[in-house]
């Protein structure tokens, strides 16, 4: 038999069989957790509208979860750019903590932060110029089944 022959199957095999084996053990890069926000919508003004008063943030996520196993989800808090996180007295939301989402449920998430301005002597406007949303802080627990019990 000659060899020069079997090369080219033996490669294409190799290929074949790492391409496999890769496609299956591809894991979205950022998602470990198997968690996805979908939607996310916000906006800045004051508490009661008044301008002497604190800024409040108000946002409506929906959360995901794409992995095969059930995900508790515990507290949900978004993360704001700059300094912002340090600003936060408050935050409310109407988000049940320790929530089971079942493989491809989701839960659509509605909040207020409430946030220290009076040191900053930034106005609403410079506020929102300077204040993002750019990121969701999710504290979770995966429940991982035993093998043979699914």
């Amino acid at each position: 038999m000659k060899w020069h022959k079997l090369i080219p199957a033996a490669l294409l095999t190799i290929i074949l069989t790492a391409g496999l084996l890769t496609g299956c053990a591809k894991v979205e890069a950022g998602q470990p957790s198997g968690l996805v926000i979908n939607s996310l919508s916000y906006s800045i003004g004051n508490v009661d509208g008044d301008p002497k008063k604190p800024v409040k943030i108000s946002y409506s996520l929906s959360i995901q979860n794409k992995s095969r196993n059930d995900i508790f989800v515990g507290r949900v808090t978004p993360v704001l750019s700059g300094s912002g996180n340090d600003l936060i007295l408050t935050q409310t939301d109407d988000f049940d903590a320790n929530t089971k989402l079942s493989p491809d449920s989701y839960a659509n998430i509605n909040g207020e932060l409430i946030l220290d301005t009076g040191d900053t002597g930034m106005s609403k406007e410079e506020m929102s110029a300077s204040l993002n949303i750019t990121g969701v802080e999710v504290e979770s627990t995966l429940i991982l089944g035993l093998p043979g019990q699914e």
